[in-house]
């Protein structure tokens, strides 16, 4: 037998070698490329959002002090000394706030004209000057609201500052302007130490435009504005990060955001080139080692693969020898394992020859037994089959060859959709998988596809088949077609599975029982009779359930449901569950036919909640319309109270002016003794009748003033929610209601009843203002709010109606006074009673016409 060349296109050893280490190295190195760009990636990343946090941590500390200064300009602004122009004792209270509460502010005070009227820098009585630059104060002389944060130069000392200007009122006119500034001082401090990077730069721009504090050179480019390109950014965009060129012509990565309270902006930009250099020296080392090792690696293989092909050539003749049957002495080789596979080769050789003569005559005996086999396998509609899991050849028998035809014959994993449906074969894939891993076999009932596209029923069963060492090499088992028996099963449970999967799935209890003991039941029944499963209910009897006084009625109406076989009006009864709690619930039952028997089939609805629900309503409404009568009582007999008293108090006086100035002429001196005693008598009788009108009437005020009132701890959304639900139910005019409630707000402590009651009638009050303006697509606006002091909660409710009139505005809350065509003008007299009697305060506002919204405060619970 001739020796076969070698191809002249396969590959050395010393080439493969080659290839394995540039298969190697090239991957490690990409990888390493790679993650050095990845953590370059992650480190930008880090970067950008600490760079963020310190934007918005420094955003946060600048609305905080521009916060400040606006609070504390606004509290004095309301100072009872500056409105009535008691100069020097306002300027002792300001300095005397400004120390108390450590802040580094200048309170001044301006004329229409710009003149300082009160200057806390300097000691008071100094020569104020005239302010040059009066816009701002004519505008807020002007329209009478506050000028928010802004920059300029003091015009003391031309020194930069921050400021507050805000109106004094006197009644509804602008008498001064107030301003409260600061030097950006405190700012430069917090952009100073920013703590990201060496070269960075922070900076605190207003709401112009223009920089009020930068971390370098910030005297000297102070009021100057930022460069366009941020500008335009800050025009379309509150927050963002974007490359840009400084003025010094430098590449920088800036982020910045602006403060959507006070329009105030934070910048920080970083340059680009810091970023980038620690990229740029981790990619030089990389290609230089890269190349070095990969130069060491490439010699070494080469000498390697020189050395193994020289060993393996070795054994070249000896093995084409050994191809050919013959037996001859074999050349130790070049290596040790070379030596050792020559040794392996001429044993292997004896062996072979042995083992031919026993499987020829094995061959012969499974022959006869296959045949055997064959024919029992028809005769009972089996075959056996086996799948080799290192090959994924598939075996099976004839039997299984004529029921399929040639589809059975393909690879396992293309027996799908030719043989096995989908989802037969993914629970046949799912079991083999399982027996593969745990060695214990299945048995599966699957619908199999026949050699004439027929479906036919099949019983699957399989086993391990494991080497040797115990490890898993394939699968085997047995197939069977019973189609004819599954689907005589299948006839008979499926309507039974229909029933019971209908009966399970019921929402209401369903109890079928014979003879008045419980057959079974659906899972509803067994949640509603407090029962752990089924089985606790089957066999007991139907009274155990009954409440003694229904008990007669139930076994009246079982006759006529039996003699009927249809369904009865339903009965409401009271039910007891095993764990002997009592429930109200509507019954309907009717007759059911079962196996040849007369079950009777129960449907049990529980009214429990439904009637708790009605119960609750109706005591609710009751309790807020005993609460409305207290309060017009209350304030009826406050009224009537102060009508009665003043001219009681008046008549006894006049009775003992009376009994002074009585002069008796013409008549005896007993004669006038007697009838001066006589009228004596009848005035003082007068004068008590009158005190004691006077008392009874204080004593019946104090009595509904101050009545016993219990407050408890409450959430304002869930108090507000419930309002909202209930004035729906009772009609606003169809008016849709829109909330905005802020989270995580504390609790407060009050009568959960009194509030609701205030919520309905400020919701029914807007409701109604806008329905007799005829306001078509109106609606009421409810909010929650944190009060800025923290001790408050405050509740708005706006409407879109015509408003208040001015004439009406001061006295909105007398009592007997109303807008609406209908009423005794008392409800906002009452609301205002019932949250003052919670510790908080109501009042109105206008909204330019637009509607009218009603504030009320509550405290925090303590």
């Amino acid at each position: 037998m001739p020796t076969p060349s070698r191809p002249r296109s396969l590959p050395t050893l010393s080439a493969l070698l080659i290839k394995l280490v540039l298969a190697c190295l090239l991957p490690a190195l990409l990888g390493v490329g790679i993650m050095i760009y990845m953590d370059y990636e992650r480190d930008h990343t880090q970067l950008e959002e600490n760079t963020r946090r310190s934007v918005q941590d420094k955003l946060e500390t600048v609305d905080a002090q521009l916060a400040q200064a606006e609070l504390f300009a606004q509290t004095l602004a309301t100072n009872a000394s500056l409105i009535q122009q008691d100069f020097a004792t306002f300027h002792q209270k300001s300095l005397r706030l400004l120390k108390a509460n450590n802040l580094n502010f200048t309170v001044f005070v301006y004329d229409a004209s710009g003149q300082q009227l009160i200057n806390t820098g300097i000691p008071y009585g100094e020569r104020l000057l005239k302010r040059q630059d009066i816009a701002n104060i004519q505008s807020v002389f002007a329209s009478g609201q506050m000028m928010r944060s802004h920059i300029a130069l003091r015009t003391s000392d031309g020194q930069p500052t921050v400021g507050i200007l805000v109106p004094v009122f006197a009644g509804k006119k602008v008498i001064y302007a107030l301003s409260v500034g600061f030097s950006p001082k405190n700012l430069n401090r917090l952009v100073e130490v920013h703590a990201l990077q060496a070269d960075g730069i922070a900076a605190i721009i207003d709401s112009n435009g223009a920089i009020a504090s930068r971390s370098t050179e910030a005297e000297k480019i102070f009021g100057k504005k930022v460069s366009p390109q941020l500008l335009k950014k800050l025009e379309t965009q509150s927050e963002g990060v974007f490359e840009l060129t400084t003025f010094a012509g430098t590449q920088v990565l800036t982020t910045y955001r602006r403060s959507p309270r006070t329009d105030w902006t934070v910048v920080i930009a970083i340059p680009k080139k810091i970023i980038q250099t620690s990229l740029t020296r981790n990619l030089v080392v990389l290609v230089l080692g890269g190349m070095l090792l990969l130069g060491l690696s490439l010699g070494s293989a080469w000498v390697v693969g020189k050395r193994i092909a020289k060993s393996v050539r070795a054994l070249h003749d000896a093995a084409v020898a050994l191809g050919t049957g013959e037996l001859t002495d074999m050349t130790a080789g070049a290596t040790n394992e070379t030596h050792e596979l020559s040794q392996a080769l001429q044993a292997s050789a004896q062996l072979l020859i042995r083992r031919t003569q026993q499987l020829e005559a094995a061959n012969a005996n499974l022959l006869e037994r296959s045949t055997e086999l064959n024919e029992a396998q028809h005769i009972a509609h089996i075959g056996n089959w086996k799948w080799d899991a290192g090959t994924g050849v598939f075996f099976v028998s004839d039997e299984l060859q004529r029921l399929y035809g040639q589809k059975i014959l393909l690879p396992f994993a293309e027996l799908k959709d030719k043989v096995f449906a989908n989802a037969a074969w993914q629970e046949l894939k799912t079991a083999a998988k399982a027996t593969r891993q745990s060695k214990a076999g299945f048995a599966l009932l699957l619908l199999t596809m026949a050699e004439n596209d027929s479906q036919i029923w099949t019983r699957v069963s399989g086993e391990a088949v494991c080497n040797a060492a115990g490890e898993v090499t394939g699968l085997r088992g047995t197939l069977q077609n019973v189609d004819a028996y599954v689907k005589g099963e299948m006839a008979l449970i499926d309507n039974a599975k229909r029933y019971r999967a209908l009966f399970d799935e019921s929402p209401e209890a369903i109890v079928v029982h014979l003879n008045g003991s419980v057959a079974f039941t659906n899972t509803s029944a067994v949640k509603l009779f407090e029962a752990a499963a089924e089985a606790d209910l089957a066999g007991l009897s139907l009274n155990k359930f009954v409440h003694p006084d229904f008990q007669q009625a139930v076994a009246a109406r079982m006759p006529s449901i039996t003699q009927a076989g249809e369904r009865v009006p339903p009965l409401e009864l009271k039910f007891i569950t095993l764990k002997g709690q009592t429930f109200s619930a509507q019954a309907r039952s009717k007759e059911l036919l079962l196996d040849g028997q007369r079950f009777v089939q129960t449907h049990i609805q529980d009214l429990t909640e439904s009637k708790r629900h009605a119960a609750d309503m109706a005591r609710l409404r009751t309790e807020l319309q005993d609460i409305l009568a207290w309060q017009v009582a209350q304030h009826t007999v406050a009224a009537l109270a102060h009508e009665v008293n003043q001219p009681l108090a008046s008549a006894s006086i006049l009775c003992e002016v009376a009994s002074r100035m009585l002069v008796i002429e013409g008549l005896s001196d007993d004669a006038k003794t007697e009838k001066f005693n006589r009228l004596k008598q009848t005035l003082q009788r007068i004068t008590s009748e009158i005190a004691r009108t006077g008392s009874v009437l204080r004593n019946l005020m104090k009595s509904v003033i101050q009545p016993d009132i219990t407050r408890t701890p409450a959430m304002v959304n869930e108090l507000v929610a419930e309002s909202i639900q209930t004035a729906q139910e009772e009609g606003v005019f169809g008016y849709p209601v829109v909330t905005d409630y802020a989270v995580d707000l504390p609790l407060v402590k009050v009568n959960r009843l009194q509030l609701i009651k205030v919520l309905l009638n400020l919701i029914h009050n807007a409701a109604q203002a806008m329905h007799e303006a005829t306001v078509a697509n109106g609606k009421i606006w409810i909010s929650t709010a944190l009060a800025a002091d923290g001790g408050e909660i405050c509740i708005r409710v706006r409407d879109a109606g015509p408003g208040i009139s001015t004439d009406l505005q001061a006295e909105v809350f007398e009592p007997f006074i109303t807008t609406k065509s209908h009423g005794l003008g008392m409800g906002l007299t009452v609301s205002r009673a019932l949250i003052e009697a919670n510790g908080g305060k109501l009042w109105h506002s206008q909204d330019n016409g637009l509607g009218t919204t009603f504030h009320f405060t509550l405290p925090i619970s303590s």
